[in-house]
């Protein structure tokens, strides 16, 4: 299975990710060594990111929670 379907495991989030891989056959691409649980999607020609996903826990927000929690920008 996809590394994306790993990490992101939101309805929501499995449903953007297919929907953008379906309709614009767009891959997530995981760019940082560092952050594992980031990645973009970047148009193909000119290489800008046009979405960012995040999975990260609440607490790096400053909520008092360990709950892992998905972003996308």
């Amino acid at each position: 299975m996809d590394k994306s379907f790993d990490i992101f495991k939101s309805k929501q989030a499995k449903q953007i990710i297919k929907y953008v891989e379906e309709k614009y056959n767009n891959k997530l691409e995981f760019l940082w060594i560092k952050f594992p649980k980031y990645a973009v999607f970047r148009h193909k020609e000119n290489k800008k990111w046009y979405a960012l996903l995040i999975s990260l826990e609440e607490n790096k927000l400053g909520i008092e929670s360990d709950k892992i929690i998905e972003i996308i920008l």
